[in-house]
């Protein structure tokens, strides 16, 4: 079935939400939504109002929003056992579930969701007992209509202010799944909300930070809470050279603005990386024998795994077309968005789990194209029984096969085995 597999998206159309729902159980959403508001449970509940969206969320490329509706609602009609004759979902009945259902409801699923995944996924403390977390930001265009909601940037040439939510993420790279977010307009400010995210933090981290959160406070609080960072050095940085350790390993002082006599001292390395040339990182790991400056020039390399987190989210995810136009609609989508994600990953390292392979190397993308065709394989299992132990072990067999990015190197055990149920 793998060779199979479509390059397009149009067998996602019929996707289904069984294997998620080992991991999110209807019992937990109504559960969590009435710890916040007491919501009318008719034809439309809170339950197939969330999975309709992460329906909608794993397939947002029809282009009519009534079609897609319906699509996704006769799908669920049939998995959630939805009584024969019921009237399907409109598109004005999604639009007052939009606008009434609080995005609290749906930010408490996310959460428990990590929980969830922490408890889960298992992962080594890097080199001596630190996390590693990267601390980033991304921002999403909205109809301009949501502009008094979430006013953004302007555009460069016509100097004229677009509609952008941001998202400010705290994402575990160790896990691969992100920890924490904070939704806001696009015009926030991304170091105060980084140094929020970076301040839920006890015990050692290590912070890899892009060159826009640059910023001696940071760097010294960060330094004060005895964590760590990894960032690259700004150009217009002159950073005082205190004393060599080594070749391209110096340590420094950087200075301030005002003339502050309270100075840390840090550390500058210098990697000639191939295709790109001398490379210069600051960072407060002073420490030469756990951190070379390799290490550290491989610890900054890291934060690409963020890139592609938010290109997963954008494009797999399809979080740029959004459904609704208010401000609560917006932020539901988003919280959507990630619960789709972290229950991709949860399947995903159960998967990997299964097969003995590291769950990093597993691509989203991938793994979405794999449940698709699976779901399209089994579709008529779903429309008159219930999924069993079995089917559910052939779609991690798919993902391992298909999804597994490093499938040509994995041991000859592994192979044998992954032969051995195919056949």
């Amino acid at each position: 079935m793998t060779e199979n597999i479509q390059s397009t998206w149009d067998f996602i159309r019929h996707f289904s939400i069984s294997p998620f729902r080992k991991f999110l159980p209807d019992d937990q959403i109504k559960t969590i939504a009435k710890g916040i508001k007491k919501l009318r449970d008719r034809k439309f509940t809170i339950v197939s109002y969330t999975w309709l969206l992460i329906l909608v969320q794993l397939d947002n490329s029809i282009e009519s929003l009534d079609e897609l509706i319906k699509l996704k609602w006769l799908t669920l009609c049939k998995e959630l056992r939805v009584a024969k004759g019921t009237k399907p979902v409109t598109k004005q009945a999604l639009s007052r579930r939009n606008q009434d259902t609080p995005a609290k409801i749906f930010e408490r699923i996310y959460q428990s969701l990590v929980n969830s995944a922490n408890q889960v996924i298992s992962s080594p403390l890097y080199n001596g007992g630190c996390l590693l977390a990267i601390l980033d930001a991304t921002t999403l265009d909205l109809a301009a209509r949501l502009i008094s909601k979430f006013p953004g940037g302007t555009n460069r040439s016509h100097k004229i202010m677009k509609a952008q939510a941001r998202l400010h993420l705290d994402f575990n790279l160790l896990k691969g799944i992100p920890e924490a977010v904070v939704i806001t307009e696009g015009k926030t400010n991304e170091k105060r909300k980084a140094k929020k995210l970076m301040r839920r933090h006890r015990g050692s981290v290590i912070f890899i930070i892009d060159l826009g959160y640059w910023c001696f406070e940071f760097f010294n609080e960060i330094h004060q809470r005895g964590s760590y960072f990894v960032s690259r050095l700004r150009a217009d940085c002159r950073p005082k050279r205190i004393k060599q350790l080594g070749k391209g390993d110096w340590l420094v002082q950087i200075p301030r603005k005002g003339g502050c006599k309270k100075k840390n001292t840090y550390r500058l390395v210098c990697v000639k990386l191939e295709g790109v040339g001398r490379c210069y990182y600051l960072t407060n790991l002073l420490d030469q024998n756990k951190f070379s400056p390799d290490e550290i020039a491989l610890l900054y390399r890291k934060r690409w795994q963020i890139e592609i987190f938010f290109r997963d989210l954008k494009h797999v995810l399809r979080l740029t077309r959004f459904i609704s136009y208010t401000a609560n609609g917006i932020k539901i989508q988003i919280y959507i968005a990630l619960i789709t994600y972290l229950l991709i990953k949860l399947i995903s390292y159960e998967a990997a789990q299964r097969y003995g392979v590291e769950a990093n190397q597993i691509s989203c993308y991938k793994a979405v194209k794999a449940i698709g065709a699976w779901m399209q394989h089994k579709i008529l299992l779903f429309y008159n029984n219930s999924m069993t132990q079995e089917d559910y072990n052939e779609l991690l067999l798919l993902i391992i096969k298909y999804a597994y990015n490093e499938l040509p190197k994995l041991k000859n055990d592994i192979k044998e085995r992954l032969q051995s149920e195919v056949a």
